[in-house]
Parts: C-alpha cells; sequence; structure tokens
C-alpha cells in the first residue's frame, strides 16, 4: 500500500473513533453475549408494571387484566408496537421497546403543530429511564436474549441506509454504527430510488447478517448483509415480482420466509398478485439462495395472508377465515382456528413456542386502518378461546384513514410470558399493551 495511502486511513479511522455523539468505528466486532457490565446490577422492582409508565386496564367483557403505557408518562398521544413477528421486550424484561406519534386527528384538526413522523423510545424497567430513539426504517429488532437494540435509518434523498445497534445492557445511549447497504444495488440518476431496504430486521443465529428485502426504484432483490463487514450476498432479484415481508428461518440461516404482494411502479401502473400457472395464490415464498417457490396455501380457499415462522423452523402459519400451519419439510397441514366472514375474523397471528396456544386479532366488523379490533387468546388443548380486548373503539372513521399501520398485531413475548399488541383507548390514543399469560390460561382451563 502506497505510504500517503495508508497515512489517510489511520487519519480517518481516529477521527471516526473519536465521535462527539457516542459512534463507535466501523465496523466493530460481531456481538458475544453481553458482558453485563453498566447497568446490569439494578435489580427489576417487585411489580414492573407500576404507574409512573403505566396504567391498569381491566376487560369489561372478559375480566383480562392488562398493562398500558400512558401517554402523558411517555409524552406523545400514541405508543404502539411493532409487526406480530417482531419483537418489544427482553426475555430478562428488562427493557421495552415502542413506536411513538401524535394523534393524527388532532393534526388533521390542527389543534397541534407537532409533526407526524413517529419516533421510537427504549424504557429501562430497572432503572425507570426512558431513552428516545431515531424514527427506523422498517420495523427495528430488540434482540430477547442479548438486549441488543438494532435499527435502520434511511438517507433523506432516499440513496443509502445504515444499519446502527445499542447494547443497552452495557449503556443504551451509546449508538453503535454498523454496515450501510451496499452503493452497488442502487442506481444513480434516479430520484429517491429507495422505496424500501426491509420490512423487518431479522437477524442470523450468530447476528451478524441481515436479511434484505429491497424494493429499488421499479426492481426488487433480496438476500444478506453482513452487518461488521459491509458483505453484500443476492440470494434473488426480479423485475415484475414484489418480494416483502422478508423473515430469516429461526433455526436455518440459509432460508427464508417471504411474501407476494401487489405493487405500483414509478409510471403510476399497478402490478396486482398473479397467480401460479397451476392456479395457486402465490402470497407465501420460501427462499433460498437461487430459489424461490410457492408455500401451498389454504387449500379450501386457495389464500393466505400475513404469515410467520414458527419457532421450531420447520412450520410456517397465516391467517386465511381462519389460521393455518403447513410443516415445509413433509407438506402436512392443519387448520388451528376457523373463522366464520362477517361473524368473527383471524387478521394477524402469533403462536407460543410449544404451538399449544395462540393469539390473533379481528376487525370484523369491517376493516379500515383505524378501525375498531378484537384480540384473542385460544388454547389448543381445551378448544377455549378468551378476549384479550373486546371490542376496542374505532380511532377514526374510513373517510380518515390511518397512516400509522394501527392494527393490533398481538404476539407473545419473554418466553411466552405475556402478550405485547396494540390497544387504542377511550382517549382514542394508541397504547402499548402487555398482557400476562397465566391468566388467559386459566381462563381457557
Amino acid at each position: 500500500m502506497d505510504k500517503s495511502v495508508a497515512a489517510i486511513l489511520l487519519v480517518a479511522a481516529a477521527l471516526i473513533t473519536v465521535s462527539c455523539d457516542k459512534t463507535e468505528q466501523l465496523f466493530p466486532k460481531a456481538p458475544d453475549k453481553p458482558t453485563h457490565e453498566g447497568t446490569q446490577d439494578i435489580p427489576l422492582p417487585e411489580n414492573i408494571f407500576t404507574d409512573d409508565f403505566f396504567e391498569t386496564f381491566t376487560d369489561p367483557t372478559s375480566g383480562v387484566v392488562s398493562y398500558w403505557l400512558k401517554s402523558d408518562a411517555i409524552g406523545k398521544d400514541n405508543s404502539q408496537t411493532v409487526y406480530f413477528n417482531g419483537c418489544e421486550m427482553t426475555d430478562d424484561e428488562r427493557f421495552i421497546y415502542a413506536l411513538t406519534s401524535t394523534n393524527e386527528e388532532r393534526i388533521r384538526l390542527k389543534q397541534t403543530t407537532e409533526s407526524q413522523e413517529k419516533h421510537g423510545i427504549i424504557i429501562d424497567m430497572a432503572a425507570r429511564k426512558m431513552y428516545r430513539v431515531p424514527n427506523p426504517h422498517g420495523y427495528p429488532w430488540l434482540d430477547p436474549e442479548t438486549d441488543v437494540y438494532y435499527y435502520c435509518t434511511l438517507s433523506p434523498d432516499r440513496t443509502s441506509a445504515t444499519f446502527y445497534k445499542r447494547e443497552l445492557l452495557v449503556d443504551p445511549a451509546k449508538v453503535i454504527k454498523l454496515a450501510s447497504i451496499p452503493s452497488s444495488i442502487v442506481p444513480t440518476g434516479v430520484n429517491k430510488p429507495l422505496s424500501r431496504v426491509l420490512s423487518h430486521i431479522t437477524l442470523t443465529s450468530d447476528k451478524q447478517k441481515v436479511f434484505i428485502d429491497a424494493w429499488i426504484a421499479d426492481q426488487f432483490c433480496w438476500g444478506l448483509l453482513d452487518l461488521y463487514t459491509g458483505a453484500w450476498e443476492e440470494w434473488g432479484h426480479s423485475t415484475s415480482v414484489h418480494i416483502t415481508h422478508g423473515q430469516l428461518n429461526p433455526r436455518h440461516d440459509d432460508e427464508a420466509l417471504c411474501a407476494v404482494d401487489a405493487w405500483d411502479d414509478r409510471s403510476g401502473a399497478n402490478h396486482p398478485i398473479m397467480y401460479d400457472p397451476d392456479g395457486t395464490y402465490p402470497r407465501i415464498q420460501y427462499v433460498k439462495k437461487g430459489l424461490r417457490q410457492t408455500i401451498q396455501p389454504d387449500p379450501e380457499r386457495n389464500n393466505a395472508t400475513h404469515e410467520g415462522w414458527a419457532p421450531d423452523g420447520d412450520q410456517v402459519y397465516w391467517c386465511s377465515s381462519g389460521i393455518h400451519v403447513r410443516n415445509i419439510r413433509n407438506g402436512n397441514y392443519r387448520k388451528i382456528v376457523e373463522t366464520t366472514p362477517g361473524i368473527d375474523q383471524a387478521t394477524h397471528c402469533n403462536p407460543t413456542a410449544d404451538m399449544k396456544y395462540w393469539t390473533y386479532d379481528d376487525n370484523t366488523p369491517g376493516y379500515y386502518r383505524g378501525c375498531s379490533w378484537k384480540v384473542n387468546f385460544f388454547n389448543t388443548v381445551t378448544g377455549k378461546r378468551v378476549l384479550v380486548y373486546d371490542s376496542r373503539p374505532q380511532m377514526n372513521d374510513g373517510n380518515h384513514e390511518s397512516t400509522l399501520h394501527p392494527d393490533p398485531h398481538p404476539h407473545f413475548v419473554c418466553n411466552d410470558k405475556y402478550i405485547i399488541c396494540t390497544v387504542v383507548g377511550d382517549d382514542l390514543n394508541m397504547h402499548w399493551s402487555i398482557t400476562p399469560v397465566d391468566q388467559l390460561i386459566e381462563k381457557t382451563k
């Protein structure tokens, strides 16, 4: 290497390392199990849902007790959860994550000058301290095992995106910069080419790589980005099929679950979902490097939506007038719950690790962004259900749909100890909600 080039590199490295905003050098080493330095010795209170951050809500129909983040405690009208395949609470119950925003009706009626931009918060449940974090691009990932928070930000001109992490047990305020998406996959001379970098962060088992399902100009590509070297491994691409909702297999790093969805290109032309040549609805896609194939959906209705991996990595689940499961290794199919259109509905669902218990939301009688919702718990052992939430009030009306994606998205956290979801309160604000599961099992004996 030329000596002048080497000198420049050394100076640049020093400048990156000495940072006033607590951002570390690119690229740090991949994470090991946390060293538990810093704040790990602060004990959790006996009751973590005290009224400094939470209010207690008892459903008037079922008697189920839940806890909501209070608007005045977080300094924002709304708090909400991430997608149903995400996580907002670490297994040690030490940290929680929520998205926050301003009530849309207050903005529409000019009752406030606040913007509609979302931001995130991390709450240390032991120190009872809140940290504000930037609005992420795509859904972030709070690793429940390592207490590390991962997120992505998109540049204002949508030509680049960078990943970051915070090691919460060491210092929740310290930002560690990771890799950016490679410039080689972003075309030049295109206005705001990055429509999407990824739907939600899912990581390989060593926490080294993230799965990308990018929408770039009028093309789609998917694969793995190494967060610590910046290396990009493309698994596939398409100029006609919209591949989205990418999720790495929780057990096998070389497999992912994706979805096919309709899309509008830059000229405004709509591209609907095209059925496979044999007539199969292709919503659920099994993906490996160089391979993409349809997973057979609901055999009665040939339909599927809101799919996810079962914890064993061999089964996938989805909704279609109920809840369905298929083993991708042997093709075995089973129906967990059947619903009746117009009467009840399963829109998003999620199981416990042993798949004995399920939670799902119901938007009957009619769906729009901000409509009324129910949240259910189903016990497959007894075949009984209980309402976590009976019909909550609609947040707005169908003529003024929400842009905040206020669906409940219920899912299990903390080794299935709790269900987390988003609910609308009587104040017509969204609230991040957590419900202990033991009472639900007792009520469905």
